[in-house]
């Protein structure tokens, strides 16, 4: 099983896999809703391009990072991040593939990580080696994401 984690920060969709408890590289890094085409077109392009990850990375299950409890998100930028994990959860599902939510807590709660303190930073303590580039606060979130994700699904299996 493959499961990959989305982490939304704004308008890009930071993308990260797991196996196991192994965190794999992925290509692409991101999703974003391309710009330049009349908003219809958007759409349709990202959950095209989404279908097309899931695909050639072998995704079996997709699992969306949920902000944090306090943040403080504008209405567009809401609008935004809401639009573009829509599109990833319909694009999981016309693949057939399962795509969840994920809170914060639970994450914590799945990879014994504490309750308090940055996430971000608390990621060194379950991943190794960091996936250059743009790793803190984006794909670091991703891939923890990712292996609270095929934890879940282990222990419930």
């Amino acid at each position: 099983m493959t499961t990959l984690g989305v982490n939304s920060a704004s308008d890009i969709m930071w993308l990260a896999s797991a196996a196991g408890d192994t965190v794999a590289a992925t290509d692409p890094i991101k999703l974003e809703l391309p710009t330049g085409l009349e908003a219809g077109r958007q759409l349709a392009a990202l959950a095209e391009d989404t279908e097309r990850v899931l695909r050639a990375l072998n995704i079996d299950n997709v699992v969306i990072l949920d902000p944090e409890p306090n943040n403080r998100l504008t209405f567009a930028q809401s609008r935004r991040r809401v639009t573009g994990e829509t599109l990833v959860a319909l694009a999981a599902a016309r693949l057939d593939r399962s795509c969840d939510h994920l809170s914060r807590r639970r994450l914590r709660s799945l990879l014994d990580l504490p309750a308090g303190g940055d996430l971000s930073t608390l990621s060194a303590s379950v991943i190794d080696l960091p996936l250059a580039p743009h790793w803190k606060r984006k794909r670091d979130l991703a891939a923890l994401a990712a292996l609270a994700g095929e934890r879940e699904i282990h222990a419930a299996g």
